[in-house]
């Protein structure tokens, strides 16, 4: 990320606020007491500085430089694009029984971490295909057991969490489930799995299940509904 910021206490403090939102998933107690930091730098170095800042939003409007300003702009994002049923991604995560974990990316955009699926296809007896089957990017909290053993999760060292995630890559998954409030579970046997837990705040997680004609199937998960991609 780069960020423009005086070489002064408060510019520093500026950049680490803007990583911490940054960062995937994203931590409320962090952001809010990185930006109480902020604010107090902001009084102490320039006491007529008026606070909180305005922002421009690009588009001519301004915004106050609030935690709960840029999560409404978050919100905005996705507010205007098709809202689409949970049953219709249940019925295209079938798509991924049977595939394989082809790839893990991790530290994906720089936050969170993407899962690439892949499955053989058969079309001789003695003849395969492999076909990619999509990927699903994830930016919010997270679980990973194996063996009915929890192993790590999204509040982990980043060391752990690459070595852990990293494990995945050749797993076969099974039937992918995913409940009404967006719980998504992807299990390759008996005991172990990956929870995907939304937390509401920015977008929780993204599925690209490829094109259908000149489609494509692609949609977010976040504030409680999926999306789709535009």
């Amino acid at each position: 990320m780069m960020i423009s910021a005086p070489d002064t206490p408060f510019g520093a403090a500026l950049i680490h606020f803007w990583k911490v939102f940054a960062r995937r998933p994203l931590h409320l107690s962090r952001l809010q007491g990185a930006f109480a930091t902020l604010a107090a730098l902001a009084v102490q170095e320039d006491p007529d500085r008026s606070w909180p800042l305005i922002l421009n939003a690009g588009t001519d409007q301004e915004v106050p430089f609030t935690i709960e300003a840029l999560l409404a702009r978050e919100r905005e994002r996705h507010a205007t694009r098709p809202q689409v049923p949970t049953g219709t991604i249940q019925d295209l995560l079938t798509r991924w029984t049977g595939s394989t974990i082809k790839e893990v990316i991790t530290d994906w955009s720089g936050a969170g971490f993407q899962l690439r699926f892949a499955k053989k296809v058969r079309l001789a007896p003695k003849k395969t295909r492999t076909d990619s089957m999509g990927s699903m990017g994830v930016a919010c909290s997270w679980h990973l057991v194996q063996a009915h053993t929890r192993v790590c999760s999204s509040d982990d060292a980043a060391a752990h969490i690459n070595t852990c995630l990293d494990t995945l890559q050749g797993k076969k998954l099974l039937a992918p489930e995913l409940t009404e409030d967006g719980y998504l579970r992807l299990s390759w046997q008996a005991g172990s799995w990956l929870g995907i837990q939304p937390d509401g705040w920015v977008r929780d997680y993204f599925l690209d299940f490829g094109w259908e004609g000149e489609h494509i199937l692609a949609f977010d998960y976040f504030a409680g509904t999926f999306r789709a991609f535009e």
